[in-house]
């Protein structure tokens, strides 16, 4: 009998590697998202250093107006850079979202392929189980009506015609 072969094996190929695709996908986005968190912590502890040492500046004594000046300014900048940051994260977020349902999609395509090739495999074991089987019926029927009756085994004790007398 002849090998099992998927009639669907290069739709199953391509399936998976656009299931493969979207993985990558969504791992390059969730790398890109962990960049601007690193960058958004980065932002953080540079405010929180702008901030100890703006504290620094106005202490009593001798005030350094420009120093102060150039704090808040950086502050500023800091500050809009965090909230572009966090637009990005929010948009990061909505594609990311987006992309773990095209792997999704993608992933249920290739098991929905492979549970088809798994049954159409299963089937034709089974078609050639009972193909076999019913080549060793017929060849049994064809043994035993060409002969008329069952020999005896050469290897089987023979009895006597009396039934009394064994002859091994």
């Amino acid at each position: 009998m002849a090998d099992f072969i998927f009639r669907l094996t290069s739709v199953l190929r391509l399936r998976e590697a656009a299931r493969d695709q979207r993985r990558l996908e969504l791992a390059e986005s969730q790398r890109v998202e962990q960049t601007l968190q690193q960058q958004l912590d980065g932002l953080q502890a540079e405010c929180e250093r702008l901030l100890s040492a703006a504290r620094r500046a106005v202490r009593p004594g001798a005030l350094v107006l420009d120093r102060l000046t150039d704090a808040q300014r950086h502050r500023q900048m800091l500050e809009s850079r965090r909230q572009e940051l966090n637009a990005r994260q929010a948009n990061l977020a909505t594609e990311i979202e987006g992309r773990r349902a095209a792997l999704l999609k993608a992933d249920r395509e290739v098991q929905m392929l492979e549970r088809l090739r798994d049954a159409q495999r299963l089937r034709h074991r089974q078609e050639v189980h009972r193909r076999e089987i019913k080549l060793l019926d017929e060849g049994a029927r064809l043994r035993l009506s060409a002969g008329g009756a069952l020999s005896p085994s050469p290897l089987s004790p023979t009895l006597n015609m009396a039934g009394s007398d064994y002859h091994g």
